[in-house]
């Protein structure tokens, strides 16, 4: 629970309050984006997912939890994924992108996350995993390539999903790679 100027919070409070169950059954709930310049930190609402991703363990009524932040090192450096038994690292086969994924996977290792699996986007060959792999210091077994494709852009553009738009685009096949290795990682 979160006690904070004498309100109290618990767990099953945010998970009614902000969820919602999509069509296939899977509850969502999207919390902590910064609505504009100023805005301050994500620290309540980081505070607010611990406290929910607690009950949501503890519960014992949900096989998974999956956590998708806003990009960069944030939710590592204030705890968030201290309990996580996975992290997927998202990268591009660049310098640049490299650089991010390292600060991730050293964050990750420091709050003792299991696994890590490297996700490489907009590749255009087999080295451009290699190299992405290498420059995080990771093994290209915890690594999958998802090579550029026009067709995320097109369904993105949509505001579609692309196992919709294009259910057999490359970059979704390559996608099912990276599913089987979170499978294969949690014991699925």
């Amino acid at each position: 629970e979160l006690e904070e100027e004498g309100i109290e919070v618990s767990g099953e409070e945010i998970l009614n309050e902000h969820s919602a169950v999509t069509k296939d059954g899977i509850r969502i709930v999207i919390m902590g984006a910064l609505q504009y310049g100023g805005a301050g930190c994500l620290c309540s609402a980081i505070s607010m997912i611990k406290i929910l991703l607690d009950y949501v363990e503890e519960s014992g009524k949900y096989d998974i939890a999956i956590v998708d932040s806003q990009a960069g090192p944030e939710v590592l450096g204030r705890g968030l994924a201290s309990s996580f038994d996975l992290n997927l690292i998202l990268s591009e086969p660049t310098a640049k992108s490299s650089e991010v994924s390292v600060q991730v996977k050293k964050l990750a290792d420091d709050l003792g996350i299991k696994d890590n699996i490297l996700v490489v986007n907009k590749t255009d060959c087999e080295t451009d995993v290699e190299f992405a792999a290498g420059m995080v210091g990771m093994d290209i077994s915890k690594a999958v390539g998802v090579p550029y494709d026009r067709d995320v852009v097109r369904a993105d553009k949509e505001g579609k999903l692309l196992i919709d738009c294009f259910p057999d685009s490359t970059a979704l096949a390559h996608l099912r790679s990276a599913k089987d290795m979170v499978e294969e990682s949690i014991g699925w």
